[in-house]
């Protein structure tokens, strides 16, 4: 019974400490910077010079890459039954909107065809995030559900998108 009432104590505090509202803050400012910048092809001389860099751009494309696996630590640790996942949580949403931010260092534009639709899956995947059951408000098990299918649905095709980005970029 003691180690039930520590257990609850605990994630009480964990829960307390990951504030959805400033996630939601930091990630709605990190998605409009970086749509923004992009949509208006907003040119900084230094960033295009490092990005035309090719190992710059590698490191960068690594980078973002190992973020994007990372963010799979929290579903892979629910998918196996562990508990812990709350201690994840936190890090899960604040690299869900570093994310963006990465983004924008690694491109200087939405690109095409897979490209661009990867970016587009990518932002659209953070704002999904982002608009979670905590932020809504909605308690339906049906929107939870629809949300969290969308949410992995979104990431299981910016993963396989990445790793075909991975594949072109260094295997063909």
């Amino acid at each position: 019974m003691t180690e039930l009432v520590h257990e609850s104590y605990l994630k009480g505090i964990i829960s307390g400490l990951v504030n959805p509202r400033k996630y939601a803050v930091f990630g709605f400012l990190s998605l409009l910077i970086v749509v923004t910048w992009l949509s208006l092809d907003i040119q900084w001389g230094w960033l295009v010079e490092i990005q035309e860099n090719d190992l710059y751009k590698q490191a960068s494309g690594i980078m973002l890459l190992a973020l994007i696996l990372q963010q799979w630590r929290l579903g892979l640790r629910r998918l196996t039954g562990k508990d812990s996942t709350l201690a994840l949580m936190e890090n899960h949403k604040l690299f869900g909107c570093i994310l963006p931010i990465l983004l924008l260092l690694h491109v200087r534009n939405f690109g095409v065809g897979y490209q661009q639709m990867l970016a587009v899956l990518m932002l659209l995947n953070c704002l999904f995030g982002i608009l979670n059951i905590e932020i809504l408000q909605i308690r339906k098990p049906l929107f939870y559900n629809v949300w969290m299918a969308s949410h992995i649905g979104l990431a299981i095709v910016g993963l396989t998108l990445a790793f075909y980005h991975f594949y072109i970029v260094y295997l063909y």
